[in-house]
């Protein structure tokens, strides 16, 4: 028993290691941006679902997301999305709501994100999105993200995500369509195990990522 413990232990360690692994290399770029005038934006942890849309909505795709900025030119704060992507041919349409603490920060954020995306796999997009201010309270443990979106004093939804833990951590650079001179994001993340959201319509679940921290970069010429 003793030793089963022991390799238990041994199991646990060696996958700290490699998620702070991945936290010291993903902070350099952000380390960095402070030197070279970029804004920057650090999430850990960070989850994004997807969906079936609900009945009567219009869109090959629903995204329920939310992530911790714990640290930005702007600050921390917190952000979540319920977005619809629809891919039809020359019809690239994405709408995505965003709600967060921090109004300044999330209006900069939902804004390069539109700029970040002017097009996809070649076509025009039309990227529609809002801002809310809102409550979000977020429980975290090391594979899993739990939140409560509150606008108003009215909770409008909650969701749960749970990683993967059976698969490894990867790297991942964002495809945007803009040169990574303009904008860049590099994460390290897993697929979702899980994911589950109350108070929202949602189809069956189809996928998903956990992001255990996301650094990404952008030039000020991308901004309001």
């Amino acid at each position: 028993m003793i030793e089963l413990r022991k390799k238990v232990a041994l199991k646990i360690a060696i996958g700290s290691v490699f998620v702070c692994s991945f936290i010291l290399a993903l902070m350099y770029p952000v380390i960095s941006a402070r030197y070279m005038g970029k804004i920057h934006f650090l999430m850990s942890p960070k989850a994004g679902a997807n969906f079936i849309p609900p009945a009567g909505k219009e869109a090959n795709t629903m995204i329920v997301w939310v992530g911790m900025f714990k640290d930005s030119t702007y600050g921390s704060f917190k952000m979540a999305m319920v977005g619809y992507e629809t891919y039809h041919g020359d019809d690239q349409h994405w709408e995505y709501h965003w709600f967060t603490d921090n109004l300044r920060a999330g209006e900069v954020y939902g804004y390069v994100s539109k700029k970040a995306y002017p097009s996809w796999e070649g076509i025009p997009l039309y990227f529609e999105y809002d801002v809310t201010l809102a409550r979000i309270n977020i429980n975290t443990s090391e594979h899993q993200l739990n939140a409560t979106i509150i606008v108003k004093g009215t909770t409008l939804f909650t969701a749960e995500f749970r990683a993967d833990t059976t698969t490894p951590i990867e790297s991942y650079i964002e495809p945007s369509q803009v040169s990574h001179e303009l904008y860049l994001s590099v994460d390290a993340r897993r697929p979702l195990l899980s994911a589950k959201v109350t108070g929202l319509e949602v189809g069956a679940f189809s996928g998903g990522v956990f992001v255990y921290i996301d650094t990404e970069l952008c030039d000020s010429s991308l901004l309001p």
